[in-house]
């Protein structure tokens, strides 16, 4: 299922939060397997992270997100547009 969040610079959890919200579902666990985003929502984490923790050098920052992303983030999928994520089943438990 594919499906529109709103325009903005996400944290991982705010992000699957907005989505589970958009589906009417509330403080649920999420899979991360089983998500998909466009490459300006993933931009966007690293632009979020810098805001919400503006102390941090440039190089912790990245790798403090590099390693988020590949513990708990979605993947990218290049053919979805600006703002669009691909929900498959199992992504809310």
């Amino acid at each position: 299922m594919k499906l529109k969040v709103p325009n903005k610079n996400y944290g991982i959890t705010e992000l699957y939060d907005a989505i589970a919200s958009t589906l009417g579902y509330k403080n649920k666990l999420y899979d991360c397997t089983k998500i998909n985003v466009a490459r300006n929502i993933h931009d966007g984490f690293l632009k979020y992270y810098r805001e919400t923790i503006p102390h941090t050098n440039e190089s912790d920052l990245r790798m403090s997100v590099s390693m988020l992303l590949l513990n708990y983030g979605p993947k990218v999928d290049e053919s979805l547009a600006d703002d669009e994520v691909e929900i498959f089943n199992g992504f809310i438990c």
